[in-house]
Formats: C-alpha cells, sequence, structure tokens
C-alpha cells in the first residue's frame, strides 16, 4: 500500500518555478537542504524522509510526500499513522515550516526587489489531502478508509453514500474519491501509473481549491472593512481575474482528455473537493466586487470634482475682488485698505448667495423629477 499526502502551502513572496535559479539552489544547499529540479518539480529531503513540491503562482507551493505500509494493516492503524505523519508536516514549528522559512529567506537574499504574496496569511502549511494506492484484494480496507468505519466485502454492493463518488476504471481498477480522502484501487502497472497521475492532476486541483477559497476570503473582508481605496480594489480585480483563467486552464485540461475514465476522474475530483461549488461563489462575489468597484470610483470621482470645484471658486472669488479692487481704485484718494476690505465682503457674500440659489435649484429640479418618476 502505497500512501501519499497532498499538501497546499505558501510562503511570503510570489515566486513562481523559472525564478528559483542555480544560485538560490546552491543557496538552500549551503544551508543543508539539497534541492533537485525534476522537469517542474522539485525534489529535496527534509529530516532524511523525501519530498516532492510544486511550485505554483501567488507563492504557493503543493507538497507531496508518500510512504508504504503493509496491504493487511488495519484501517484504524492506517488512519492513525496517517494522522502523525500530516500532524508533522502541518506543524508550525516542524521541519516543513522551518524548510519554508529558509527557503523565503534564500529567494529575499538572491531576488530583493521580489513582491510579497498577496494571499501569504502566516500559516506555511494549511492542511493536507490524503491519497492511497491500495491492493484489489483489500478493497474492503479501501472503503473503510474512505468511509472512516469498517466496511466488509459484502456490504460494499449496497453502500449508498452520496458524499462517495466511485470511478470503475476497469474491472480490476477503481477510484474512490470523498472530501479528505482518495483511494485507487488495483495491483498492476496500469493502477500504479494511473495513481502517480492521478496525484499530479489532484496537486493542480488542490492550488485552485486553496487559492479560490483565499481570494474568496479576501473579498469577504474588503467587502466587510471597506476602506474606498482603489489600489486594494484594483489588485482584488486583477487577482480574481488570474483566478478566473487558471480554473478555465483546469477545465480546458478535463475537456481535453480522451477516455471516459479520465473525464470522469477529473469531474470526480471537482465534485469532491467542491470547486465547482467554490468557484461559482466565487464568481457572484467578483460581479458584487465589480459592482462595487465603480461605486468606489464615483465617489473618489466626486470628491475630487468637489475640491476641483472649489479651487476653481477660489480662484474665481480672487480674481473677482482683484478686478473689481483695480477698477474702483482708479477713482478713489482715501483708505485703500477699508476699501479693499468692502470689496472683498461683498465678493464673497455675492459668491455665497450665487451658491445658495444653485443649491436651491438643484434641489427643486430633484424634486420634479422624483414626482414625475412616482
Amino acid at each position: 500500500m502505497i500512501v501519499k499526502l497532498i499538501a497546499p502551502s505558501m510562503i511570503k513572496y510570489s515566486v513562481l518555478t523559472e525564478m528559483i535559479s542555480d544560485r538560490i539552489i546552491s543557496e538552500m544547499g549551503n544551508r543543508g537542504y539539497q534541492l533537485k529540479r525534476n522537469g517542474n518539480k522539485f525534489e529535496t529531503q527534509i529530516e532524511c524522509e523525501n519530498y516532492t513540491f510544486q511550485i505554483f503562482d501567488n507563492g504557493i507551493i503543493v507538497f507531496n510526500y508518500a510512504f508504504e505500509l503493509s496491504d493487511a494493516t488495519p484501517y484504524t492503524e492506517i488512519l492513525l499513522k496517517k494522522e502523525e505523519y500530516t500532524k508533522k508536516i502541518i506543524d508550525r514549528n516542524g521541519a516543513i515550516v522551518l524548510f519554508l522559512k529558509l527557503f523565503e529567506d534564500c529567494i529575499k537574499n538572491v531576488i530583493p526587489t521580489i513582491k510579497e504574496s498577496y494571499f501569504f496569511n502566516g500559516k506555511y502549511v494549511s492542511y493536507c489531502l490524503t491519497t492511497y494506492n491500495i491492493s484489489e484484494n483489500y478493497k474492503d480496507t479501501a472503503y473503510s478508509l474512505a468511509l472512516k468505519r469498517k466496511i466488509s466485502n459484502d456490504q460494499i454492493a449496497n453502500l449508498c453514500e452520496q458524499s462517495l463518488k466511485v470511478v470503475n476504471v476497469n474491472e480490476h481498477t477503481q477510484i474512490l474519491l470523498i472530501w479528505g480522502a482518495r483511494i485507487v484501487i488495483g495491483d498492476d502497472a496500469f493502477s500504479f501509473n494511473l495513481f502517480n497521475d492521478y496525484v499530479m492532476s489532484e496537486s493542480e486541483a488542490q492550488y485552485l481549491w486553496f487559492i479560490i477559497t483565499s481570494l474568496d476570503k479576501k473579498i469577504d473582508n474588503y467587502m466587510i472593512n471597506e476602506t474606498g481605496r482603489v489600489a486594494d480594489l484594483s489588485m482584488l480585480l486583477d487577482t480574481s481575474y488570474s483566478v478566473l483563467y487558471r480554473k478555465s486552464k483546469f477545465d480546458g485540461v478535463v475537456s481535453s482528455k480522451s477516455h471516459r475514465y479520465e473525464i470522469e476522474i477529473f469531474n470526480s475530483i471537482v465534485t469532491a473537493s467542491k470547486i465547482d461549488y467554490s468557484y461559482d461563489n466565487l464568481e457572484k462575489k467578483i460581479r458584487l466586487l465589480k459592482e462595487k468597484s465603480s461605486l468606489v470610483e464615483e465617489k473618489i470621482n466626486t470628491k475630487n470634482r468637489k475640491f476641483v470645484n472649489i479651487l476653481l471658486g477660489v480662484i474665481s472669488l480672487l480674481s473677482a475682488i482683484s478686478t473689481v479692487y483695480g477698477f474702483i481704485s482708479v477713482f478713489q484718494n482715501g483708505n485703500e485698505k477699508i476699501t479693499y476690505l468692502i470689496v472683498t465682503i461683498v465678493a464673497v457674500i455675492l459668491f455665497a448667495g450665487a451658491n445658495i440659489f444653485q443649491h436651491i435649484g438643484v434641489r427643486k429640479s430633484q424634486k420634479t423629477k422624483n414626482k414625475k418618476i412616482k
């Protein structure tokens, strides 16, 4: 039996795979971690255990960790072992978090201008999804792991669990998918390769779920604690469109699959992870965010117009005072200060009166429009 843990995590900086240069790899080597590049993935040892990880955008890194157990191991012991490794991976003071902190420190040293991730929340590792590859002879263990209760072989045919998705790949291979666990049942090379391919697809799906839920929280936070700053809103919208694009790419991969079971597996991953539900919810919030963007922009434009109008009014007032005073001073031989003061007061009164009449006119016009609408 092979058990693989998929652990989405996050570092402080918005790093991409292509940004991991030989210099960063060398820097990590100097700190005790040998990184090996394998395509778009990296391999390393952390506390003498082998890990692989893939770097996605926005500083999100998805770890894969595998260990083996006997197929005859009782399902309760398997769950205990899984919990033991999960706790080690998500431990805030554990080896994985220490690795991630050193990794981001090396990245910052080599790329001092790198931007911070928009989604970083200080947690580094949030959760682990467990996947299993189990022999066909231990199908009862597979179903027991999925449902977290003892299931015998004679109960399997009569199970009616709505939350459990079963993909029958062929007569010897099945995939069970439920929230929190995925199990590939099969013994041959085909099942083993399918398991590895599945883990790659699930890692991508978990990244997608992770970033969708992170963005969803960011939008909620903005809508509840709205500051009216266009910069925050612009960043949210830009990131939202990036996430929508990522989801469309994932859907494109699903539609490009040729085998019936491949499409069914992808669709079951989406269903079990509730990605579509989260995505639909996100789309609704993005629409509200766009409406909010228009309101905030109009609010700021109104403030700017008011400021410009006040500034123009002051300039006009000063110009009028200067013009009137210049005209009067031609015919005057008395105290110039008194004359200037009188002119200023009269000009201010006239400008104030004009603004009051304009305001009254606007209010009357608005009342008239409202009556017509009613």
